[in-house]
């Protein structure tokens, strides 16, 4: 069985998402929550809260045990993102585009 939780409009880069859901994907979820906390990366915190979330899920709505998890698949899609403006000098101006992410990671009690 496999549970899904997301989270829509992360204010940070998907290319800097990647780089952590790269490392926990196929992993038990609870080993996947220990290296999250120990990750020095700003989009660990967000990514171990989606993933407590679809452990959540899986455990009340479908009677799945945590300890039996695995992350099945897990994406960081592109969001719409922001556009700003940065005043430059000579009455000019510069372009600031804020990426987002869109968060999806699924869990499943079957190793793939």
């Amino acid at each position: 069985m496999e549970v899904t939780a997301s989270q829509k409009s992360l204010q940070m880069s998907p290319r800097k998402v990647r780089l952590v859901i790269d490392i926990i994907r196929g992993k038990k979820a609870m080993e996947s929550l220990a290296m999250l906390k120990f990750m020095d990366k700003a989009a660990a915190k967000p990514i171990a809260k989606t993933l407590k979330s679809a452990m959540h899920n899986a455990t009340h709505n479908h009677n799945l045990k945590a300890e039996d998890l695995y992350v099945s698949a897990i994406a960081a899609n592109c969001a719409p993102m922001s556009k700003r403006m940065q005043p430059r000098s000579h009455g000019q101006a510069d372009r600031i585009h804020k990426r987002a992410t869109h968060l999806m990671i699924t869990v499943s009690d079957k190793k793939l």
